[in-house]
């Protein structure tokens, strides 16, 4: 079933559900869109009843100029679980989605929640000059400040550069990736304008997760990817923080990548499969 939530903000949400089961949530990354989850929402839909949404600005959302912050996609989530009456929810999140959860949880805490799964988070994508490298490598730090300013130049035009991209994406895949899958995945993040992408980022970069982590008190599941863009040390600090907290690995010879739910789908749909239950 196709549906929608209008948000108190006048944004319409746009959603596949499998309406029977135990609802899970699935919350894509920055600049994607529900579709990325084809063969988690496949997969989990034949046990439980699969939410996947576009958050506003993409897929097939509506794309206002206004709202492109972390806390107001936390919002946007409260209001759809809200909209639908969802409790009892595991949310599945990758990427910016686990920001996504973090700030949730920092506002509404576990209300209508039951468990995280959350797939290659970062604390905190920038890093502060004076950081040690652990303390850079715990944070998941990606970008110097000037790196998130000239990402943020290079995004806010009117046209995606599709070079600028591949250039991206292209470190969020194995080597050996389809390339009509990184092909896929480059015309999702396209959905997505440029100043609305560049907006968000920059909103993305700045939040820092790490007092918020050690505060999360029911069941998590972290799914790293060995060769991932995101170090390992990351998703390893973060499961230490959390009492309740799971780390599963996706090596590299299992094409554990940032998006390892797309290039080993059987892996990771398994270890979910096992975490819901």
């Amino acid at each position: 079933m196709n549906g929608i939530v209008r948000t108190g903000d006048g944004v319409t949400l746009r959603y596949t559900d499998t309406c029977s089961g135990r609802p899970v949530v699935l919350i894509h990354g920055w600049s994607q869109s529900a579709v990325l989850w084809r063969y988690q929402t496949e997969h989990l839909s034949t046990r439980y009843r699969v939410i996947a949404y576009d958050q506003r600005g993409h897929g097939t959302s509506d794309k206002p100029t206004h709202g492109y912050k972390i806390h107001r996609l936390a919002h946007d989530l409260h209001e759809l679980l809200t909209a639908l009456d969802l409790n009892n929810v595991t949310l599945v999140a990758h990427s910016m989605g686990c920001s996504v959860t973090f700030a949730y949880l920092e506002l509404f805490g576990n209300h209508r929640l039951a468990k995280i799964a959350l797939l290659d988070p970062a604390p905190f994508l920038t890093t502060n000059p004076t950081w040690t490298q652990q303390t850079r490598a715990q944070a998941g730090s990606l970008f110097t400040p000037d790196e998130v300013t000239h990402t943020y130049n290079t995004l806010n035009t009117a046209t995606r550069d599709p070079t600028h991209t591949r250039s991206i994406i292209d470190t969020m895949l194995t080597p050996t990736a389809d390339p009509e899958l990184r092909d896929w995945i480059i015309q999702q993040n396209h959905k997505m304008p440029g100043p609305q992408a560049a907006a968000l980022l920059y909103n993305h970069a700045h939040q820092d997760w790490r007092d918020l982590i050690p505060r999360i008190t029911f069941p998590t599941l972290l799914i790293a990817g060995a060769a991932s863009i995101n170090p390992l040390t990351t998703s390893k600090w973060i499961s230490q923080q959390i009492p309740r907290a799971q780390l599963r690995i996706i090596e590299k010879h299992d094409r554990g990548s940032h998006f390892a739910f797309l290039e080993n789908p059987t892996h990771v749909n398994t270890l979910l499969n096992d975490f819901i239950d």
